[in-house]
């Protein structure tokens, strides 16, 4: 059986696996869940190359972080209510997600396509608040790994509050604030019932300015 191919810039396995630990060093996960998605990683990275997942890793690791800690559901559970095996599909179906929307995937997925939201069909869409979150929060600061979890409940604030049109309005508005400040001012005009979450973080953001 011929082996497949692997992408030239792919780095060498230790390398890997030694950043996709520190990616998951704070990840609510256990170590099963860890190893899937840790695997994931890395046939994301063979298959397409580094380049191609490098900011997509970052992503499907705070997206699903996210997504447990606002869901309250562990990793392997909310991965099943999307039709995932367990929670390393799911982090390979948000890593190629985030790549393709940038035009980068090299081959063909080797993880399925996610539904978004409820008008899509989506079995729980707290996760999708969170895939918005987190391109959010890394698009005001890509440095700041604590914010998709504070953008993921904000913008879930306001998808119950007003629907996911005005939550897609407001992460615009958020992204086009001109930073975390801009970010903040922008949140607290815009009438929401802040969720405990995001006072906190804007708290400790207001502090750290």
């Amino acid at each position: 059986m011929a082996l497949e191919a692997v992408a030239e810039d792919a780095r060498e396995p230790f390398a890997q696996m030694a950043s996709y630990g520190a990616l998951l060093a704070n990840a609510p996960l256990n170590e099963a869940e860890r190893s899937e998605v840790m695997q994931a990683m890395q046939l994301c990275e063979r298959t397409h190359g580094y380049a191609a997942v490098a900011d997509a890793l970052h992503y499907a690791a705070r997206a699903l972080s996210a997504g447990v800690l606002l869901v309250g559901m562990p990793a392997t559970a909310l991965a099943r209510r999307y039709d995932c095996a367990n929670a390393g599909v799911l982090a390979g179906a948000l890593i190629e997600e985030w790549a393709a929307e940038g035009g980068l995937l090299k081959q063909k997925r080797r993880f399925p396509e996610l539904p978004w939201w409820t008008r899509h069909g989506s079995p729980h869409p707290l996760l999708d608040d969170c895939r918005v979150g987190a391109r959010v929060a890394w698009l005001i600061d890509r440095h700041d790994e604590e914010g998709a979890l504070a953008y993921s409940a904000l913008l879930a604030a306001a998808r119950i509050a007003h629907g996911e049109k005005r939550a897609g309005e407001l992460a615009e508005r958020l992204i086009s604030a001109g930073g975390t400040q801009g970010a903040l001012s922008e949140a607290a005009k815009s009438g929401l019932d802040l969720p405990p979450v995001w006072q906190r973080y804007a708290y400790r953001r207001s502090k750290s300015k």
